[in-house]
């Protein structure tokens, strides 16, 4: 499975490196001339500004959750002791209609549950969206001013010159433009 990606890159590479040579070209035709970028993904995901800011925002949002839900948790256990309690006192009737409700009181916080962590989810993916999308701005624009004609991912390959790696340079050009970004609250 992992050679797939390797064997896709050096079939690309062979095909531009096999192009018609030179002289079989006609002359008005432009050779073109290939200039290779390397670029590494997870470090720009652990490394930029606001990839870091994303992370520290649902970090928080999902330590919130959290505390809420164990509150309601807590609440619940009290209600099931309150429940087991009542059991001796109550009339068959009345313990069954308080059991009921205790089970829809439960059914309810399931929902809640799945409800904000499907939230949390959501505006994980808007703001990491947002980040892709200026990342591809960010690394188009190095690309253009670099004159590079093909960019490769370092997951993607073997061994690479180092000379050949914008990662820093795309790393710093998004820290200028996206520094930080505001995720949006999950609703509840």
């Amino acid at each position: 499975m992992k050679r797939r990606p390797l064997f896709f890159i050096l079939a690309i590479l062979a095909l531009v490196l096999s192009a018609v040579p030179a002289s079989a070209q006609e002359p008005t035709e432009k050779r073109i001339r290939v200039k290779l970028g390397i670029i590494d993904m997870d470090a720009i995901g652990r490394h930029a500004a606001a990839a870091k800011d994303i992370r520290a925002q649902i970090k928080a949002y999902r330590d919130a959750i959290r505390d809420e839900i164990q509150k309601e948790e807590e609440e619940l256990r009290k209600a099931r002791d309150e429940l087991g309690r009542q059991r001796m006192i109550l009339s068959p009737e009345a313990f069954e209609a308080e059991r009921r409700k205790f089970e829809e009181r439960l059914a309810a916080i399931g929902t809640m549950v799945q409800g904000r962590r499907q939230a949390l989810q959501r505006v994980r993916e808007e703001a990491m969206g947002q980040l892709q999308r200026t990342l591809n701005e960010v690394v188009t624009d190095v690309a253009d001013a670099n004159e590079l004609t093909l960019i490769l991912r370092t997951n993607q390959l073997v061994f690479w010159a180092k000379p050949l790696e914008i990662t820093g340079v795309v790393i710093e050009t998004l820290d200028q433009r996206l520094p930080s970004l505001k995720v949006a609250e999950p609703s509840k």
